[in-house]
C-alpha cells in the first residue's frame, strides 16, 4: 500500500504494517510521522463491511483506524514510545465510504501534557478535501506503567 498524496516536507517516512495485534488484523498501515502528526492508512477489503448486501463499511473499523492514527500522533509528539490508553475518543460521520477505495487518516495532537495528550484528525478516501468522519480523542500517556509504591507499602500486595 502506498501514500497517494503529497506529505508535508518534514514528515519521515515509514512504511510497515500497524504495531498493534489489532491493526496488524485488519491491516492499519504506517506512512509516516512528523513532530506532532501521524499518516496512516488502510487497504480495502470486503472484509472491512458490516453488510455484504449493503456494501456498507463497518464503523468500528474507521473507530480503529483513528485510535491507532491518534496513538501515532501522541508517540509522534513525544518523541519516544510509549503505551497509550485511549481515555476518550469521538468521531462524528459525515458521510459513508465508497465501497472498493483504500482508507486514510491523519492525525495531529494539538496538545501534549506529562501524562495527557489532546488528538483530532480525518479519515478520508480519494481526496481529503471530503472526510468521511472527523475525530478527537484524549490519550494518557504511559498508561500500563506500575504506579510508584507509596511510602510505607510492604509490596506484599
Amino acid at each position: 500500500m502506498k501514500y497517494p498524496f503529497e506529505m508535508p516536507d518534514d514528515v519521515f517516512l515509514l512504511e510497515r504494517s500497524s504495531r498493534t495485534p489489532y491493526g496488524q488484523h485488519l491491516g492499519v498501515h504506517y506512512f509516516g510521522f512528523s513532530k506532532t502528526t501521524s499518516y496512516m492508512g488502510l487497504a480495502w477489503s470486503d472484509k472491512l463491511l458490516a453488510s455484504l448486501s449493503a456494501n456498507a463499511l463497518h464503523g468500528g473499523v474507521i473507530t480503529t483506524l483513528m485510535d491507532e492514527a491518534f496513538g501515532g500522533a501522541c508517540i509522534a509528539s513525544l518523541g519516544k514510545t510509549s503505551l497509550m490508553a485511549t481515555i476518550d475518543l469521538r468521531i462524528d460521520y459525515a458521510r459513508p465510504a465508497t465501497a472498493g477505495e483504500d482508507l486514510y487518516c491523519i492525525a495531529e495532537c494539538y496538545r501534549q501534557t506529562r501524562r495527557i495528550s489532546f488528538v483530532r484528525g480525518q479519515v478520508f478516501q480519494s481526496d481529503p478535501d471530503k472526510p468521511i468522519a472527523f475525530g478527537t480523542g484524549t490519550f494518557m500517556v504511559g498508561a500500563y506503567a506500575r504506579p510508584p509504591k507509596q511510602t510505607g507499602e510492604s509490596g506484599d500486595g
